[in-house]
């Protein structure tokens, strides 16, 4: 079953999406910008791994952010994290 979710909290508007399924990403980026509609991302810079990517950026309200995507066996993005400062 596709689901998606956005939540938040005090300091950090989106705090994580989780989500199943192309359709319910795209449905979770469209409630974000209907709550930020003038978001934006500067990157600062991109790290690669074995089987992940790091992109550090500066996210909303200039707070700096590093988001690790893992991939599957099929190059798919398995899982991602991200860290806010």
């Amino acid at each position: 079953m596709d689901h998606g979710k956005i939540t938040g909290g005090p300091g950090a508007p989106i705090l994580a999406v989780s989500c199943n399924g192309v359709t319910t990403l795209f449905q979770a980026a469209e409630g974000a910008l209907e709550k930020m509609p003038d978001l934006h991302f500067d990157l600062l810079d991109v790290c690669t791994g074995l089987n992940s990517i790091a992109v550090y950026y500066k996210s909303v309200m200039d707070k700096l952010a590093i988001e690790v995507m893992e991939f599957d066996v099929d190059g798919k993005i398995d899982r991602v994290i991200v860290h806010y400062r």
